[in-house]
């Protein structure tokens, strides 16, 4: 599937000017930029929509009639790679869900380790409580397109773990990129998930001659440059000021699962 750089369509800035303002208080809790959440669910929205309008609302509708309530005595894991249709319908714990395209199984396993924070802590700062027994109305809420609280609060939850990651990996790259090359970053790491990021950074890390003060992260990858031609306007449409990485105040050291996309 072509991966688009260019603006974001008139249907994506609506999309974000309405919901994105939900994403703000996710991301100050989880100490994540509310622009990189909000711009790797508003890369995915605008992909679904210029190139798989018919595929992703299959998937959407297969989704919505399917039972997920037998999953509940799991422990859910994430699942990997890229599963083709076929595999979906016959699986449909891996169809991608929502303007976010978030696998829901992954949505699961988030919300599990979620609940296992949280419960009988009184707290529910993402408001994911409500879900540890209704995966069903999680997959509703995911799909969700005018009001897209579960699907921000879940990409938050992954693009906090991600930052972590890149973070811990190369500190030193990761403070020389700009606000917004943060942001791109993070949106390449929502698109092709942890594992793969990780192979990508393990493999220019690694060579013998390569010193770690000369690694540096590379904020045009998957997703990347589309969010930088379209970082202003993200703000804009946000009408906020930019917010560089808050601390957060639930702890840095959450165990977070993977999305796996």
């Amino acid at each position: 599937m072509p991966q688009p750089t260019s603006q974001y369509t008139e249907t994506t800035r609506k999309f974000v000017e309405k919901t994105g303002g939900l994403a703000v208080p996710v991301a100050k809790e989880l100490g994540v930029s509310p622009t990189a959440i909000v711009g790797a669910v508003a890369n995915e929205y605008d992909t679904r929509k210029k190139f798989n309008v018919g595929k992703q609302a299959i998937a959407d509708g297969f989704a919505n009639i399917w039972s997920f309530e037998h999953l509940q005595s799991r422990k859910m894991k994430p699942s990997g790679g890229t599963p083709g249709i076929g595999y979906k319908i016959m699986s449909p714990r891996k169809i991608d869900v929502g303007p976010g395209n978030i696998r829901v199984d992954a949505a699961i396993s988030m919300v599990q380790d979620y609940v296992k924070r949280y419960e009988g802590t009184k707290m529910d700062p993402l408001g994911l409580l409500k879900y540890r027994n209704d995966y069903n109305g999680l997959v509703d809420d995911l799909l969700n397109f005018e009001n897209s609280r579960a699907s921000y609060a879940i990409a938050g939850l992954f693009l906090a773990k991600g930052q972590k990651l890149l973070k811990r990996k190369s500190l030193q790259a990761w403070e020389r990129l700009s606000p917004d090359q943060k942001d791109a970053l993070l949106v390449t790491y929502y698109k092709i998930g942890e594992e793969r990021i990780k192979r990508n950074i393990d493999k220019r890390l690694n060579p013998s001659n390569r010193s770690p003060e000369s690694f540096a992260y590379n904020p045009r990858g998957d997703g990347s440059q589309q969010h930088l031609n379209n970082a202003e306007n993200l703000k804009k449409w946000l009408k906020l000021p930019r917010l560089d990485y808050p601390v957060s105040s639930v702890g840095s050291e959450r165990k977070i699962p993977n999305l796996s996309r």
